[in-house]
């Protein structure tokens, strides 16, 4: 069977999400586009941020600590101190 893979798809597996699509695995030939890991990494992003502003809800968090100039410029946006990536 060949098959064209969503981002979606992968980063469902990833993040141990359920309902995994059942052929997963399965394939003899797999395609995706070449977006793939910019998709992606744009995910993992935006969860890491997710995660900081969870955090911030119920303490304080005095520094985001970066080398990702996307992640800090979105991280200062939000009124976070940012450190790492002009170092």
């Amino acid at each position: 069977m060949t098959v064209y893979v969503d981002t979606s798809v992968v980063l469902r597996i990833l993040f141990h999400e359920p309902n995994l699509v059942a052929v997963w695995g399965r394939w003899n030939k797999a395609y995706s586009s070449a977006l793939w890991r910019v998709e992606a990494l744009r995910t993992v992003d935006r969860l890491h941020l997710a995660t900081a502003l969870s955090i911030r809800e119920i303490e304080n968090v005095d520094l985001l600590l970066t080398h990702d100039s996307r992640l800090a410029t979105a991280a200062r946006s939000l009124g976070f101190e940012v450190m790492g990536i002009d170092q």
